[in-house]
């Protein structure tokens, strides 16, 4: 699979791409949210692991230009990465349309249970998964 890494930190996103690397997975991984959608601007992802709070904009508004950078296409899984409380029933979360969260610290187990989970699409926002 193609991955996207969103997180403004350096050491999160070279762990994070050594182990996803290590499952045979491509990798790509941006510091800032403008990177990031330069990049999916670009490249087909099938999954996005985004930190909700990223320098410039933040993962909700930068999800939705993510998905409509693709409005008549298939689009990329998008999973949540953050240290802070995830609800999916905000509005922020359903308007962003969300596939996954994974908190932080990552377990490698979760990790691994969201990339192989089947691809979902534009989902209810209760389907996400917390460990």
């Amino acid at each position: 699979m193609q991955v996207l890494i969103a997180d403004d930190c350096e050491d999160t996103c070279e762990v994070l791409s050594a182990f996803l690397r290590m499952e045979q997975h491509k990798v790509d991984y941006a510091l800032t949210s403008h990177h990031a959608l330069e990049l999916a601007a670009t490249q087909r992802y099938d999954i996005i692991l985004m930190d909700l709070w990223l320098p410039e904009v933040d993962g909700y508004s930068l999800a939705k230009a993510m998905r409509s950078l693709r409005a008549h296409e298939s689009h990329p899984r998008i999973i949540v990465l953050s240290g802070a409380p995830y609800d999916p029933s905000h509005p922020c979360a359903k308007a962003a349309a969300f596939d996954g969260f994974v908190g932080k610290p990552i377990d490698m187990i979760v990790l691994g249970q969201a990339l192989s989970a089947p691809p979902l699409g534009w989902v209810s926002s209760e389907r996400y998964i917390n460990p």
